[in-house]
């Protein structure tokens, strides 16, 4: 009997599964094997629908899903084989400008830490989404936001990682002055503590501090931002229990700015968080974790050198260039690298070498017709 539907998983969407039978060569390219995989990736791009206004796929979920995570929940490629749930967290509110005073009146802060947060959060780390404005001496009225969901999923929950995350603010104020200021960033986990203050001293609820931060975006405020998270160590995708994942210091996303109004709702904040988590409850449904580190690899190389963050009319024309690199870097077979996301290709390589996987390998080609290119490939 199947499992009934449940809300942790957003009935409407799917995570994206890949082909998990073991490896070799009669897996690796067996036609059937390659059908199956091609019709998850296109059911799962279908489902996939971006609410950041990112349009078009690259042909690896798990970039889609880390750049996007709007897309829907989704598992980490990696190489190991658990049967987990998916669980997507959404969070939207909007937030206005403290009173007016001296220096930083108007400022604001954001701070976003893919954990679905505590019953009773104390600090940034406590919580997925927290908010400070200034008084005009110093930041107060902190507010702090966890998943909704949070109670319910605890109670079914062994361990959880984040797999991807975003921060979509958009301003909603005058353009006086176009709005004033504002700028983004990945902070490394170590990087900042739960007052916000690195271990040089600057406090990154300013934005002129939050601005210096390598990689950072900075621009009017009237562009608004939009940043996604990427884990910076194995360690960020490590599975936790949930006391472990509170007390672990996970990358964050910061966003500091500061408004020529006061006291006035000047910024839309849509949060997206996408977890995966092991569970022996049936009421959501658990799937083996797709072996595709393949996936991760080259996710990494087209992020390389990459922004995390940017104003928001930027990040449609950003996703466009990424992905005419990700095409460009599928057709660079000569450097080897098409091999990391098309395991098909390395084989040739090996065939080349092998007398008997060469001609297992050119009747497998033959019989779907690219007997030709194969062996132009192999003898080259």
């Amino acid at each position: 009997m199947m499992d009934a539907p449940s809300y942790l998983t957003d009935g409407a969407r799917n995570s994206f599964m890949t082909d998990n039978t073991p490896g070799g060569l009669a897996a690796m390219l067996d036609q059937q094997s390659g059908k199956r995989r091609q019709e998850i990736y296109s059911k799962t791009n279908v489902t996939g629908v971006s609410t950041a206004g990112i349009m078009g796929q690259s042909g690896n979920m798990y970039l889609d899903c880390l750049v996007d995570p709007s897309r829907g929940p989704c598992r980490l490629p990696d190489e190991f084989d658990k049967p987990t749930a998916v669980h997507q967290e959404v969070l939207y509110t909007t937030l206005t400008t403290g009173s007016s005073g001296a220096f930083q009146s108007g400022a604001f802060n954001i701070v976003v830490n893919p954990f679905i947060g505590v019953a009773v959060p104390a600090t940034n780390r406590d919580a997925t989404l927290t908010t400070q404005v200034s008084d005009g001496t110093s930041f107060v009225a902190q507010s702090t936001v966890v998943d909704p969901d949070r109670a319910t999923l605890a109670a079914i929950c062994n361990n959880i990682r984040p797999v991807s995350a975003s921060v979509y603010v958009t301003y909603i104020g005058d353009t006086l002055n176009n709005g004033g200021q504002i700028a983004a960033a990945l902070i490394p986990g170590n990087g900042v503590n739960s007052a916000s203050v690195t271990p040089t001293g600057q406090d990154l609820r300013l934005v002129a501090n939050l601005a210096l931060q390598p990689d950072a975006y900075s621009g009017p405020l009237s562009k608004g931002a939009y940043c996604f998270w990427s884990p910076e160590d194995h360690a960020d995708t490590f599975f936790y229990s949930l006391a472990q994942a509170q007390a672990y210091s996970y990358p964050l996303l910061y966003v500091s700015g500061i408004s020529t109004r006061n006291n006035t709702a000047i910024v839309r904040i849509t949060t997206i968080v996408n977890y995966e988590y092991t569970t022996p409850s049936r009421l959501v449904t658990s799937l083996p974790s797709p072996i595709e580190p393949a996936l991760v690899t080259h996710a990494k190389k087209i992020l390389q050198s990459q922004p995390n963050c940017m104003a928001n009319d930027d990040h449609q024309n950003w996703w466009s260039k990424v992905l005419d690199g990700a095409r460009g870097l599928f057709t660079t077979i000569g450097n080897g690298v098409y091999s990391l996301f098309h395991p098909s290709l390395q084989l040739v390589s090996q065939a080349a070498q092998d007398p008997g996987l060469k001609s297992a390998v050119s009747d497998i080609m033959a019989y779907r017709g690219g007997a030709g290119a194969l062996a132009s490939a192999i003898n080259r």
